[in-house]
């Protein structure tokens, strides 16, 4: 039985070596346009050909149009408000940790009461209050600044 298994599994084996050394090469994915990536990515399609005709390099159509400079003059001026959004999530982070370790310390404070008058008792604490004040206030405006981004990405598009 052993001996049964050994061969099936070498003739498999085999098979497979045969199957995928007869295989052709995989066709390489081509963009939209002459010079154009799959990927999409303008800063690819800036690599330099070389021209047969002189041998000296030319840049892609992309590069030609001034398409890719646009490109890198828009990252860069959204660079400071993609900054600003995510000091302003960790931000947010900070604020919803504050307010949840004041709702556990209210909570260890009144063990003992009923549920629900210890909910009343947090939910009226002035400490609470602020923190759940300050973490919606910053919030909003973390939203708001995620809406000016992407406004401004599409713009750019």
């Amino acid at each position: 039985m052993k001996k049964v298994l050994a061969g099936c599994l070498a003739i498999v084996a085999a098979a497979v070596v045969f199957w995928l050394s007869n295989r052709p090469p995989p066709a390489e994915p081509r963009g939209t346009a002459d010079n154009e990536p799959a990927s999409g990515n303008p800063q690819s399609a800036a690599i330099l050909e070389s021209d047969p005709a002189d041998g000296k390099a030319r840049e892609s159509r992309r590069h030609q149009s001034g398409e890719i400079e646009k490109h890198q003059q828009a990252e860069k001026s959204l660079r400071p408000l993609r900054e600003a959004v995510a000091d302003q999530a960790e931000k947010v982070q900070e604020r919803r940790v504050n307010l949840s370790r004041i709702i556990r310390a209210s909570y260890k404070a009144g063990e003992g009461d009923d549920n629900s008058a210890a909910i009343l008792k947090v939910s009226q604490s002035q400490d609470y209050i602020d923190a759940k004040r300050d973490f919606e206030t910053d919030q909003a405006l973390l939203e708001q600044m995620k809406l000016i981004l992407i406004e401004k990405q599409a713009a750019g598009n």
